[in-house]
């Protein structure tokens, strides 16, 4: 009987102790936030209609900056370019036919002018008359608004081949934006476009992702704000697949104005009527983290 006493005083001393243990263990070791990492997702369109003559991109690959990720077939706008090259042509032909023009009425106009000056001189002498002086002078009005409207015409051609220029400006740079290149060094999230397809502009062609730096959006209380500020140091760690964790240091980017509902990835319903703010905490990623994988944060 003595030996069971003692042997229940002994269980009772180990237990308290392990609970004191665990207790102590548990103590700054908890996080104060829960999120899931996100990236920022860059959706990359087409600017020009036509076929997809090539996709270099397929899901999960990473690609640097000025990579090609698609090229789209641009014969309808060369062709369209040869076009305008054949109206610039037409235009150009005109020229000769103005300049002769005009050569025709300034030779007129030499000659009534001529004429005026010697019907000016007989006038003086009596031997015109001052109708004959009006006469001539119409003539010589008439003559030089003629020369002002062909130079018109002129103008009008310039004008028309400035416009012949700027569509084949314009064809050029689709030509350009035919051949889609990526903005960033990146990992395609998802391609939309197969080779074959028609390309049609505003079409989304591939998603892309940095995943170099990931955001760690995650949940505070309205009690815990006071313990955070945009731009302050935080420690994120996800777990590892023996029960640890992997740490990395992280910076506060952003912390919301106002309360919202905690989000259904919390599950009890407890824990979803209540207000929570959110933060979002930028991470760089050593390959191990992933979108939508689970994160904790450590003030």
């Amino acid at each position: 009987m003595k030996l069971n006493n003692k042997m229940k005083r002994y269980n009772v001393i180990v237990m308290a102790g392990l609970l004191l243990l665990a207790g102590c263990s548990g103590n700054g070791n908890d996080p104060d936030a829960y999120g899931n990492f996100e990236s920022g997702d860059v959706m990359i369109s087409a600017q020009t209609q036509g076929e997809c003559l090539l996709c270099k991109v397929e899901e999960g690959e990473e690609i640097k900056r000025s990579d090609t990720i698609v090229v789209i077939d641009t014969v309808d706008f060369h062709l369209q370019i040869q076009k305008l090259k054949m109206q610039k042509q037409g235009v150009k032909a005109k020229f000769p036919s103005v300049t002769a023009q005009v050569e025709v009425q300034q030779e007129k106009l030499n000659t009534l002018r001529k004429d005026e000056e010697r019907i000016k001189n007989m006038l003086a002498q009596n031997a015109a008359t001052q109708k004959q002086l009006d006469d001539i002078q119409g003539q010589i009005n008439m003559t030089e608004k003629s020369i002002e409207q062909i130079k018109t015409q002129n103008n009008s051609l310039f004008a028309e081949l400035d416009v012949l220029d700027a569509g084949i400006d314009r064809l050029r740079d689709k030509i350009k934006r035919a051949v889609v290149l990526s903005p960033m060094d990146a990992t395609a999230l998802e391609v939309f476009v197969e080779q074959y397809e028609l390309v049609m502009p505003g079409k989304p062609i591939v998603k892309l992702a940095d995943m170099n730096e990931m955001t760690l959006k995650a949940w505070i209380a309205g009690n815990q704000l006071s313990e955070v500020k945009i731009g302050q140091e935080v420690t994120v760690r996800i777990d590892k697949g023996d029960g640890g964790y992997y740490e990395y240091p992280g910076r506060v980017s952003y912390v919301a104005a106002k309360a919202e509902f905690t989000p259904s990835v919390i599950q009890t319903k407890e824990e979803r009527v209540d207000m929570v703010y959110a933060m979002k905490i930028k991470v760089v990623n050593d390959g191990r983290i992933k979108i939508g994988m689970p994160g904790e944060v450590m003030f």
